[in-house]
């Protein structure tokens, strides 16, 4: 019994079980079903569709073969119209070519019955080419002896005049010796101090009348006697020169160029003017541009005569500008403000007179020295009154062995 409900038991639970399989199944087989339809919808849709198309691609192959001949029929239509074209360009170059080769037949003749001619002128003038190279082979063979005749005629021409040219700058330093032994002569026998005495012209500030005659007149009978006339009674006095007012500045310069060209030998010296207000001392020192003065013409007359004997000898210049005022000597050269207040002292050495101290400025031409005088020197005369009494400059030259220093031309102001 217990074995029967056991077995039923089991039985029910497998009816069950298939009971369940079947529903299961059956959801399945519905959800196929579903899944069938809508396969089959989609494939009549893709059916349509691709009827569709295989309507559509009839029309587009049709337009496509359409397209296609049109185009076929252009490109027969451009073919054949390029190849007349073609021909009918060909025809003309060839036409032109042949007027070319026709033109250029009828020029290759013309210069063909040119040439002929020539041919003939080659000949000869080859002929004559080597017969001219044999002749100047011939002609050097003949004129290389005289050639070498003429290199030593003219070597043993040059050996003479070489030999001349030493002889003379021998005889030229002899003479240059000379004339410096008797320019130093003549200076002694005239004395190393030179007293001038120069009478300016009349001007119109004298006024007129009796009060404007001069009481300085040259004598008449000796141009070295200057003739004074004080309170009545006249005096005569022994000069070197006396220059009466119609005196130009190149006659002053003359009269003192010897003084002024023995610097070059080494010597010293000094040149100044002396007088009172107004009687013409700055214009016989510095002058103007067109009548420069004895200052301007002695710069010039040394630096030309230092130019001329260059090649024997080596000169340099330098310049001091200094003033003597009150007993007090200054520097003009010297910007320096603390400076100016060191007194400066003039001393004696074996050289002669020397300031030590003083800025000397190295100088190359008379437009240099220029530039020093007219910037210093005017600026410190502005300085004071008019009562500058003497106008000067101080030339000092060494000579050493064969070689000229020439150093310091010192413009000295003494009020």
């Amino acid at each position: 019994m217990a074995k029967f409900q056991n077995a039923a038991a089991s039985g029910e639970d497998s009816a069950k079980q298939l009971e369940a399989d079947l529903t299961a199944e059956r959801v399945n087989l519905a959800a196929e079903k579903s899944e069938h339809e809508a396969t089959k919808k989609n494939l009549e849709a893709a059916r349509a569709e691709a009827a569709a198309l295989k309507d559509n691609l009839s029309g587009s192959s049709a337009s496509f073969e359409n397209e296609m001949r049109e185009a076929r029929e252009r490109h027969a239509t451009m073919l054949q119209n390029a190849k007349a074209d073609a021909a009918a360009e060909l025809a003309e170059q060839r036409q032109r070519h042949d007027d070319n080769m026709k033109d250029l037949r009828s020029k290759l003749g013309s210069f063909a019955s040119i040439v002929a001619p020539m041919a003939a002128s080659y000949k000869e003038l080859a002929t004559n080419y080597r017969s001219l190279r044999t002749e100047s082979r011939e002609l050097a063979a003949t004129i290389a002896p005289a050639i070498k005749q003429c290199k030593r005629d003219l070597l043993k021409t040059l050996a003479e005049v070489d030999k001349q040219y030493k002889e003379m700058l021998t005889k030229y330093r002899k003479e240059m010796a000379l004339r410096k032994k008797l320019h130093n002569e003549l200076v002694d026998l005239k004395g190393n101090i030179r007293v001038f005495c120069r009478l300016r012209p009349k001007i119109s500030e004298d006024g007129d009348g009796p009060q404007s005659e001069f009481a300085i007149t040259q004598n008449r009978a000796d141009d070295q006697i200057a003739d004074v006339i004080s309170k009545g009674k006249k005096s005569s006095f022994d000069m070197d020169v006396v220059f009466p007012p119609t005196s130009t500045q190149q006659q002053v310069f003359q009269a003192a160029s010897d003084l002024i060209h023995s610097v070059i030998d080494g010597y010293n010296v000094c040149i100044f003017a002396y007088g009172q207000t107004g009687s013409g001392k700055t214009f016989t020192m510095e002058g103007s541009d067109e009548h420069p003065g004895l200052n301007r013409r002695a710069l010039k007359s040394l630096f030309d005569l230092c130019e001329e004997k260059k090649a024997d000898w080596s000169y340099e210049f330098e310049v001091s500008v200094m003033e003597i005022y009150n007993e007090t000597l200054r520097d003009l050269l010297n910007t320096d403000k603390k400076a100016k207040d060191n007194k400066l002292e003039i001393k004696h050495g074996k050289s002669g007179p020397h300031v030590p101290g003083v800025i000397k400025r190295t100088v190359r031409t008379v437009e240099e020295v220029r530039v020093v005088s007219d910037r210093f020197v005017f600026t410190a005369c502005s300085h004071f009154d008019d009562t500058l009494d003497a106008v000067g400059m101080v030339l000092e030259g060494w000579l050493f062995n064969t070689r000229m220093l020439f150093s310091r031309m010192v413009f000295l102001f003494t009020h």
